[in-house]
Order: C-alpha cells, then structure tokens, then sequence
C-alpha cells in the first residue's frame, strides 16, 4: 500500500479570490509518508528514488533527501511548479492524502 497526496481547489494567482472550486493539480503518487513539524517543514517521503523524482518534476519542491521533498506554502497554500512542462506556479486551498491499494 502506498499512499496518494490530491491537490485540489487550485488558482495561478495566489491573490485571485475564486468563485468556484478552482482545478485539480497532478496527483502525486508512491506516498510513503508525510511528516509536519510546528507548520514550518511539511515533508514528503516516497516509496522510492523513482517515485520522489516523478513528484520533484511535478511540483519542484526542494528535496529534502534522497526519498524526500519538502513542500513549498505560500501563506496558507500549497505551491507546485510544473517543471517538466515548464509550467507556471500553481496554487492550492486544499490538499489530501489517500491510500492507494498496490
């Protein structure tokens, strides 16, 4: 079993007050853990290498380790850059983790 992070009520412009939900981001996928300390460091350990650059390239959160990524807020959002498509920054309200039968 692994474990699945859901980004969702998303905006490009962290000032924009929405009307609606927003969109979905990427999921990210091979989840092993996640671990908050004090609201200042939220990491995100993967099952493995592969499973954590898979995520690094959709988010361009800082890697925290070899198997980790440290998420990035902007006041109270989660923030993700899409780097493998050179994408802009991303914006989220809302964020869940599910488990995912393997």
């Amino acid at each position: 079993m692994s474990l699945r992070l859901l980004l969702i009520h998303g905006r490009f412009d962290p000032d924009e007050q929405l009307e609606e939900w927003g969109f979905n981001g990427p999921d990210i996928e091979g989840i092993e853990a996640l671990h908050s300390t004090y609201e200042t460091h939220r990491v995100v350990r993967f099952k493995d290498r592969a499973a954590a650059q898979r995520a690094h390239a959709l988010t361009a959160w800082e890697w925290w380790d070899e198997n980790a990524l440290l998420m990035q807020f902007h006041d109270d959002m989660l923030k993700t850059t899409c780097i493998s498509a050179d994408g802009p920054a991303m914006y989220f309200g809302d964020f869940e983790l599910q488990a995912v039968q393997a």
